[in-house]
């Protein structure tokens, strides 16, 4: 890794969760439980409120486990990916997230001539701090797979709601994942 004030830059393995992880989620939750990353070039640049985050690489996850002592193979999933958000001072962000996922193993999916693929996009609008009440964050998300000579579209919506009450908190979410799902590396 090498940064400086503005940018950033990574080869080898990074985790991001862009949004709720509608898009993309590589993520490292403990030594024994869920790890998986991109090994490959990541960037991020930070000018005033902008924040760019790209990058491309392949899936690299957890190949023992713990439990069993069975290994499993690098998946050498491409995963190609970026992200750019706006922050207007506290007031609000919008956001924009997109991925591709390209199978290495057909096995996957089924015996095909071409690669498994996913493509995904989002948009998200955050308000984290209206009048010191609460917050709002809504995203919504379009996926395009492509399996088998096969075509599916599907769309997500997520939004949350925060009220702060004193030492209460009230929590308002609301999801639509109709035939909407995790993209599996």
């Amino acid at each position: 890794t090498w940064s400086s004030r503005r940018l950033e830059v990574t080869l080898g393995d990074s985790y991001v969760t862009w949004g709720r992880g509608l898009v993309l989620s590589l993520r490292k939750v403990d030594e024994f439980g869920v790890d998986t990353s991109v090994r490959g070039l990541s960037a991020i640049l930070r000018v005033a409120g902008l924040t760019v985050n790209a990058l491309g690489g392949w899936s690299n996850i957890v190949n023992v486990d713990p439990a069993t002592g069975r290994a499993a193979a690098d998946p050498n999933d491409v995963i190609l990916g970026g992200h750019a958000d706006y922050r207007f001072g506290k007031w609000g962000t919008p956001g924009f997230n997109g991925s591709h996922v390209i199978y290495a193993n057909a096995a996957v999916v089924g015996v095909q001539s071409t690669r498994a693929q996913v493509t995904t996009v989002s948009g998200t609008l955050e308000f984290p701090n209206l009048w010191k009440r609460g917050n709002l964050f809504a995203e919504y998300a379009v996926q395009r797979r492509q399996t088998q000579g096969t075509e599916l579209w599907s769309s997500a919506f997520y939004a949350s709601g925060s009220a702060w009450l004193g030492p209460l908190t009230l929590l308002l979410e609301l999801k639509d994942y109709r035939n909407y799902s995790a993209i599996p590396t």
